[in-house]
């Protein structure tokens, strides 16, 4: 069941029935359990880590996503994504300034990562903030 190879990318559609992205709805305990498998054989596997952190965070399940959320960390220590995870447990769990902080963070530790700002952003939009200022804005910065 290696995930990079064909049989395996069908194995996981199977397992999330034929559904990808944004179209994940309802609880996503088979996709989850299906990437579980997927890091027993490959512990480091980013696709598995990231699609059961989406997944479980999707679920509110935030406490549940903190070890996959520990092991991006360690599989992709140049990414801004262990922070932003950490920010959205934060906000799950009701924390909303620390999850502010850590988004904020995220920027703050990898300025040169667009994707740190699109996600903060992204975030932030969500919940109401207006974060850019400048020609065109319609709030402070």
């Amino acid at each position: 069941m290696d995930s990079n190879e064909k049989a395996g990318w069908v194995a996981y559609q199977e397992a999330n029935g034929a559904l990808c992205g944004d179209e994940w709805i309802d609880n996503h305990f088979t996709v989850i359990e299906y990437c579980k498998k997927v890091l027993k054989k490959e512990p480091g596997n980013y696709r598995a880590l990231y699609t059961i952190i989406v997944n479980m965070l999707g679920d509110k399940r935030y406490n549940d996503a903190v070890p996959y959320i520990k092991k991006i960390g360690e599989v992709a220590p140049d990414s801004h994504q262990m922070l932003l995870y950490s920010g959205d447990v934060a906000y799950g769990n009701g924390d909303l300034e620390e999850a502010k902080k850590l988004w904020n963070q995220a920027v703050e530790q990898y300025p040169d990562h667009w994707a740190a700002y699109c996600d903060r952003a992204d975030r932030l939009k969500k919940l109401g903030f207006v974060i850019f200022s400048g020609a065109g804005s319609r709030g402070e910065g």
